[in-house]
C-alpha cells in the first residue's frame, strides 16, 4: 500500500461493484480520483480511506 495508483476497473473489483458505481462515487465526490487523460486514477491510500470510512459509518449505524 502506498502512492500506487488504481483504475477504475481496480476497484470495481475491490469494491465488489459496478465500473459506473465507482464512477459515480468519483462524481459525487465520495471517493477522491485524479482524471488522467479521458480516465480516473485513484490512489490506494484515497481507496483505504474510503472503506475505512464506510465500515466506521456502518458501525455507527449498527450501535444506534
Amino acid at each position: 500500500m502506498g502512492n500506487d495508483f488504481l483504475k477504475i476497473t481496480d476497484v470495481a473489483m475491490i469494491l465488489n461493484v459496478g465500473r459506473v458505481t465507482v464512477w459515480n462515487k468519483i462524481k459525487r465526490g465520495e471517493l477522491k480520483a485524479m482524471k488522467v487523460s479521458r480516465d480516473y486514477r485513484i490512489f490506494e491510500h484515497d481507496l483505504m480511506a474510503y472503506i475505512a470510512k464506510c465500515n466506521k459509518k456502518e458501525e455507527d449505524d449498527v450501535n444506534v
